[in-house]
C-alpha cells in the first residue's frame, strides 16, 4: 500500500519498505528516518514483496 506521506505509512501497516529494497520495523534503529515507499502490514508481506529486513 502506499504510504500516507513523504514520511509515514497508515497504522494498519506501519512497516516502511524504502527504495534501496529494505524494509523498516517500528523498533528499528532507523525507522523514523526511512521515508516509505510502500508500506506493509507484516514482514512477511514486504519479504514477498522482494524487501529484506534492514540490518537495525
Amino acid at each position: 500500500m502506499p504510504p500516507i506521506s513523504e514520511d509515514n505509512c497508515p497504522a494498519s501497516a506501519p512497516i516502511k519498505g524504502n527504495q534501496s529494497g529494505l524494509y523498516h520495523v517500528p523498533e528499528g534503529s532507523y525507522y523514523d528516518v526511512t521515508n516509505p515507499e510502500e508500506c506493509f502490514a507484516t514482514a512477511g508481506d514486504a519479504e514477498a514483496a522482494g524487501y529484506e529486513a534492514a540490518s537495525q
